[in-house]
């Protein structure tokens, strides 16, 4: 969010940097880590998204968009009870997720709200940020 937009055109963000994910200073538009989001580190290369208009950036808003996908290999390739399985893959059997909710083992509730499913899989309810997948998180939502 820009602090000096008025507070109807702000676009709703996360609390976090959107490079990198980080508690940057929103007041400051300065992100100590933003070189690593351009170049990437050694375990996880750069990941280059498009650039999404703040115009775009609401789901609501027409436009032709195709996310980066990015899973990290040891998310995609993990046995770990506490990594979610990926629901659109078919080699998986069927995985029942509760979104929206707390099932008492995962609350996958949101601070913004209910958020809707898209392709068995949740839709960022702050709106485009030009990646989708879980990055390097082992749960969804």
């Amino acid at each position: 969010t820009r602090l000096d937009e008025h507070e109807n055109n702000r676009i709703p963000i996360h609390h976090k940097c959107r490079n990198c994910g980080g508690a940057c200073e929103p007041q400051t538009n300065i992100c100590p880590n933003a070189k690593f989001t351009r170049t990437g580190t050694k375990e996880q290369p750069a990941i280059i998204r498009p650039v999404i208009p703040d115009n775009k950036v609401r789901w609501s808003s027409q436009f032709n968009y195709r996310p980066i996908e990015f899973t990290a290999e040891k998310i995609r390739t993990s046995t770990k009870e506490y990594v979610d399985k990926d629901p659109r893959q078919s080699a998986n059997p069927k995985i029942n997720i509760l979104w929206n909710q707390d099932d008492k083992h995962c609350d996958r509730r949101s601070y913004h709200g209910q958020y809707r499913i898209v392709g068995e899989v949740p839709q960022n309810p702050c709106g485009r940020t030009g990646i989708t997948g879980r990055g390097h998180l082992g749960k969804r939502a």
